[in-house]
C-alpha cells in the first residue's frame, strides 16, 4: 500500500474510515498516485499558479486538495468552457490532487482525478477528455513525477484491471476467498514490482524530493523499520532535513519502537467500566494487542477468526487485549460490538477515534492491526490474520 494513497483516499473519497478491507484496499490502490518533491529553499513561501484546460469538460467544478503544515486544505473553482485556474502559496513543494465533479456522479471509485505538484511558477494541466489522462507540465517536481509515473504505468494498469475484475464480482463472490484469493495474489505481485521500481528510482535520485516520496510509497502503511530506514538514510542531507524529511524521520523513530524484537511500549487505558487497565498486568502470557473499532467493517469481519484463536488457546497461556478506536460518542456501540462479536477478553479505549493514545504510540494508521507479544513483553509478530494467527499460535503453544 503506497504512502500517498492514504491522502488521496482521504481527500477524494472524503472518508473518515482508514480500514484496510479487501475492497477498501483495492479502492485505495485504484486512486494511488506517486507524489514527489524537489529541493527548495526552506523558510520561504512558494507561489504557485495552476492553469488548466480540459476541452471535454465544459461545465462542473474542479477541487484542489493538499496538505499544508499538516492541515488538509481544499480549494475549488468552476469550470468555464473547460478552463480553470488556481493560485496560492505553500511553505514547500506539495503533492496535491485535482478532482472533477459534475455534481451528479456518485461512484467515487471512478471519480476523475489527477495528482500534481504545487511548486513555484506556473503549472499547466492540459487534456482533451478528462483530468485523469491530462498532461501536467511546469517545474522539476512535475517533470520528475511524470518520469516516475511513466515507469510505473504498466504495473499500475495491470493493477487497475485486477481491481476492475474484483468489482465485477457479486458481493457474495467478494466474500469468497476462492474467488478473491487469486486476484489478491496478483495484486500483491504488482505491488512488489512497483516497490522494486520505487527502489530503483530512489537509488538514482538521492538528492531529489521525488525520491523522498518514493521512500514513503515504498514503505507503505505498515512500515518495516529495518527495511525502510537504510533506504531513507541513503538520501542526501538536505532532503532528510526538509520539513517532509524530518516528518518522515519522526515517523520512523516511532516505528522503530514497535519493531519485531523490541519490548512493546507500556500503556494504561480505561476498560469498558472506566477502570484503568495496564498492559504489563498481562506479563507472563502471550498477548495479542488487537486494534479495532465497532465502525470498522474489516475488523468485524476478522473478529470470528480472532475469537476462534482465543477460544483455542486461552487456556494455553494466551490472551488478547483489544484496543478500540471508537469515537467520543461511540461507547455504547463499542460495548454492543463486544457482546455481539463475543470478544470476551480485556478491552480498552479512550474513545478518541484515530487520536487514540495507544494507537498513536503504536503508529497505527489502519485497522485491523495487531501485535503479538511473548511472555516477556517482546513483539514477536505483527498483523496476523485468519489462518496466519492460528498457525503462529500453534507453533508457539502446541
Amino acid at each position: 500500500m503506497t504512502y500517498f494513497a492514504f491522502y488521496i483516499f482521504k481527500f477524494v473519497l472524503d472518508s473518515q474510515n482508514k480500514t484496510m478491507t479487501k475492497s477498501k484496499r483495492l479502492l485505495t490502490l485504484a486512486l494511488t498516485s506517486a507524489i514527489s518533491f524537489p529541493v527548495f529553499a526552506q523558510n520561504s513561501k512558494i507561489d504557485y499558479k495552476i492553469e488548466g484546460k480540459i476541452s471535454g469538460l465544459t461545465s462542473g467544478k474542479i477541487y484542489l486538495r493538499y496538505l499544508e503544515d499538516g492541515k488538509r486544505i481544499t480549494d475549488s473553482t468552476l469550470l468555464n468552457n473547460g478552463i480553470f485556474e488556481f493560485k496560492g502559496q505553500v511553505s514547500e513543494p506539495s503533492g496535491a490532487v485535482l478532482t472533477y465533479s459534475d455534481g451528479e456522479t456518485k461512484n467515487k471509485r471512478n471519480q476523475d482525478s489527477k495528482s500534481i505538484y504545487l511548486e513555484n511558477g506556473v503549472i499547466k494541466v492540459d487534456g482533451s477528455t478528462n483530468l485523469k489522462e491530462s498532461v501536467v507540465s511546469g517545474g522539476l517536481n512535475n517533470k520528475d513525477n511524470n518520469a516516475l509515473q511513466l515507469a510505473l504505468k504498466p504495473s499500475k494498469e495491470k493493477t487497475q484491471t485486477l481491481i476492475s475484475n474484483y468489482y465485477a464480482l457479486s458481493k457474495e463472490e467478494q466474500s469468497d476467498t476462492a474467488k478473491t484469493g487469486p486476484l489478491e495474489r496478483q495484486i500483491d505481485e504488482q505491488e512488489n514490482l512497483q516497490k522494486k521500481q520505487y527502489l530503483a528510482f530512489i537509488q538514482t535520485h538521492k538528492n531529489s524530493f521525488v525520491a523522498l516520496d518514493a521512500v514513503k510509497n515504498y514503505a507503505g502503511y505498515t512500515i518495516d523499520f529495518d527495511d525502510v530506514n537504510p533506504i531513507f538514510s541513503s538520501l542526501s542531507t538536505p532532503i532528510k532535513n526538509s520539513v517532509a524529511g524530518k516528518s518522515f524521520d519522526e515517523k520512523l523513530k516511532k516505528v522503530e519502537k514497535i519493531s519485531i524484537g523490541r519490548i512493546a511500549p507500556e500503556f494504561t487505558q480505561n476498560d469498558t467500566n472506566g477502570h484503568p487497565f495496564q498492559l504489563t498486568s498481562l506479563r507472563g502470557k502471550y498477548v495479542l494487542i488487537d486494534f479495532w473499532a465497532s465502525w470498522c467493517g474489516p475488523c468485524r469481519a476478522e473478529n470470528p477468526n480472532v475469537v476462534k484463536a482465543y477460544n483455542e488457546y486461552k487456556d494455553k497461556n494466551f490472551t488478547i487485549l483489544g484496543v478500540s478506536l471508537d469515537q467520543p460518542n461511540g461507547k455504547e456501540k463499542w460495548i454492543n460490538a463486544i457482546h455481539k462479536d463475543q470478544l470476551y477478553w480485556n478491552q480498552v479505549s479512550d474513545l478518541q477515534y484515530w487520536n487514540n493514545e495507544v494507537a498513536q504510540l503504536y503508529a497505527v494508521q489502519s485497522i485491523p492491526q495487531n501485535f503479538l507479544l511473548d511472555p516477556s513483553g517482546k513483539i514477536i509478530a505483527k498483523d496476523l490474520r485468519g489462518a496466519d494467527l492460528e498457525n503462529k499460535l500453534a507453533s508457539l503453544l502446541k
